[in-house]
């Protein structure tokens, strides 16, 4: 009865051990997005288009420090995640490679000027 109680308790201690360790490799350089979220706002009544780039470029910079698949795959998952317009899904999906690029080339650039250059559009917004 005592080996028996021993033995399920170090089970249960081992299940929820591994709950417990974070799981690093998906977490790579990603910083606490809710600061990097407050600094790119777009400005009120701004085009699905221009929120849409300037998420990806917010994403695209919290993973700037993993390998590419990585962050592409957080931006990838976010257009199907959060755009639910299928074509603006599709758009978002191909804004996917570029920003991506975009943002390994230069990791300071402002992401109104990447935006810019990805998508041809000029996207403020409120900092």
């Amino acid at each position: 009865m005592m080996k028996t109680s021993a033995v399920a308790f170090l089970a249960l201690v081992c299940i929820s051990s591994a709950f417990v360790v974070p799981q690093k490799a998906d977490q790579c350089g990603a910083v606490d997005i809710t600061k990097m979220a407050k600094r790119y706002v777009p400005v009120q009544n701004s085009d699905a288009t221009c929120e849409i780039c300037l998420d990806l470029v917010l994403i695209a910079e919290t993973y700037s420090e993993c390998e590419e698949a990585i962050m592409e795959h957080h931006m990838e998952n976010y257009c199907v995640e959060h755009v639910k317009n299928k074509a603006s899904q599709a758009a978002c999906k191909l804004m996917v490679d570029d920003i991506a690029h975009a943002v390994i080339e230069d990791t300071d650039e402002n992401p109104t000027a990447v935006c810019k250059r990805v998508i041809h559009k000029t996207c403020p917004y409120n900092n």
